[in-house]
């Protein structure tokens, strides 16, 4: 079994710009934080999918929340994207799924449209 990675340049600031590889799922919570998000490859890593219950939460504790105008803490980044509770667990779920493959090669023939920048 293989997972979808997607290879991202994410600028955060003008001075801050990292390029990284990210589950497919994650890109949408790095559109909404950051400034541009572009993908430049992708590649399937030979592992199994991560349980759509641990995900939500790893995802949460790892991007946290927004910040409302008055300055309190608004709603968690992957509940902004994928919902809240049971519904975003499964929303994240049908992600996970769409990004998983079912025969990964293990022979590193696996890199699909990789680009350096």
């Amino acid at each position: 079994m293989g997972i979808r990675y997607v290879k991202a340049k994410v600028v955060r600031s003008e001075m801050h710009t990292i390029i990284r590889d990210f589950p497919e799922w994650e890109i949408p919570i790095l559109e909404a934080m950051h400034q541009s998000v572009e993908r430049v490859g992708e590649i399937v890593v030979n592992r199994d999918a991560p349980s759509a219950e641990e995900e939500y939460d790893r995802l949460e504790r790892r991007y946290g929340r927004s910040e409302n105008e008055d300055g309190s803490r608004g709603i968690a980044y992957v509940a902004t994207i994928y919902g809240q509770h049971g519904a975003g667990r499964i929303a994240l779920r049908r992600e996970i799924e769409k990004a998983t493959v079912a025969d990964a090669p293990v022979d590193g023939s696996d890199l699909l449209g990789l680009a350096t920048a």
